[in-house]
C-alpha cells in the first residue's frame, strides 16, 4: 500500500443486506403505510363530516312551535326518564338538560326514534322499548323500559 492510498479517506462502501431482509423490510413499510394511509383519510373524513354537522347545528334554531311536527330526518332536541318495572336506572334520564337527535339515525334503541314520528313540539310521549340481548349494559340486558319523553323543538 503507497503512502497517497494510507492517507486519502475511504469511501465507505453501503452495507449490502440479504435478500431476505431487504424484501422484508419494504413488506414492512408497504403494510405500515397503506393502512396508515388509509387511517389518515379517514380521519379527515370524519373531522370534515363533524365540521360541517357542527356548522349545520350553528345556523339551525331551536323552533317550539307546537304545530311543528317530528318526521323521518328531523332534527330535534328532546328530554327523557327512563324507568324499568317503575324504577328509574342509571343513564335513564337526560336530567332536564335535553339531547338533540336525528329521527332515523339508529342513535337510540330500536324503534325509540320511529315512535317521536308525528308527534308535537311540547308533546310527552311514552316510549316503550326493549333492551336487546347484546346491550352493553348487562342488567338492562332484554328488559322492558318506559321512556316518559318530551319534545323540546325542532331544528330549522
Amino acid at each position: 500500500m503507497n503512502q497517497t492510498q494510507q492517507n486519502s479517506p475511504r469511501k465507505k462502501q453501503p452495507r449490502k443486506l440479504p435478500p431476505e431482509v431487504r424484501r422484508s423490510r419494504l413488506k414492512g413499510n408497504l403494510m405500515i403505510g397503506i393502512p396508515a394511509a388509509i387511517l389518515a383519510l379517514l380521519c379527515l373524513a370524519f373531522f370534515f363530516r363533524l365540521a360541517s354537522t357542527v356548522h349545520r347545528l350553528d345556523n339551525l334554531t331551536l323552533n317550539t312551535d307546537a304545530s311543528l311536527v317530528v318526521e323521518d330526518g328531523s332534527m330535534i332536541n328532546i328530554s327523557f326518564t327512563g324507568t324499568i318495572d317503575g324504577e328509574t336506572f342509571h343513564g335513564s334520564s337526560t336530567s332536564d338538560r335535553g339531547e338533540d337527535v336525528t329521527i332515523g339515525s339508529d342513535t337510540y334503541i330500536d324503534d325509540f326514534e320511529d315512535q317521536l314520528i308525528g308527534h308535537h313540539v311540547g308533546e310527552t310521549v311514552q316510549i316503550t322499548v326493549t333492551f336487546p340481548e347484546d346491550y352493553v349494559d348487562d342488567e338492562l340486558r332484554e328488559k322492558e323500559a318506559v321512556f316518559t319523553t318530551t319534545i323540546n323543538g325542532i331544528y330549522q
